[in-house]
């Protein structure tokens, strides 16, 4: 993807570039730490309000009810994901809310730029 959005008449952003491969990354990945959720903040600010708070609540609170989890309830000491079982369906929920968040910064960004993305254009240039 990136070589083809920079030989593009309008080019991608590198710091978009940067973020869209970072939502690409999290939103294909099968498992990763739950922190890098929060990684992607910077991305999902440029995106607008809507697309950053939604984004920002549903990885917010999927994060602060995982490590409340971990750490067997406020106030936070130490957590411990090795030390307790299986997350309860309503962490199930939110967890998908979260990957889902990252999938609307993702189509947000295909919104942006996918005039940038045409591929007849890009063919029609060869």
């Amino acid at each position: 993807m990136a070589w083809l959005a920079n030989r593009r008449k309008t080019r991608i952003l590198l710091f978009d570039q940067f973020g869209i491969t970072l939502f690409l990354f999290l939103f294909l990945t099968p498992g990763f730490g739950v922190q890098y959720l929060y990684w992607l903040t910077p991305w999902a600010v440029t995106l607008g309000v809507r697309v950053y708070l939604f984004h920002s609540l549903a990885a917010g609170t999927f994060l602060f009810t995982v490590y409340n989890f971990w750490s067997g309830g406020m106030p936070w000491g130490f957590a411990n994901s090795l030390a307790t079982g299986p997350w309860r369906r309503h962490m199930q929920v939110l967890q998908v809310l979260a990957w889902i968040s990252v999938g609307v910064v993702l189509a947000a960004y295909w919104q942006r730029y996918r005039s940038s993305l045409d591929l007849d254009d890009f063919a029609a240039r060869k």
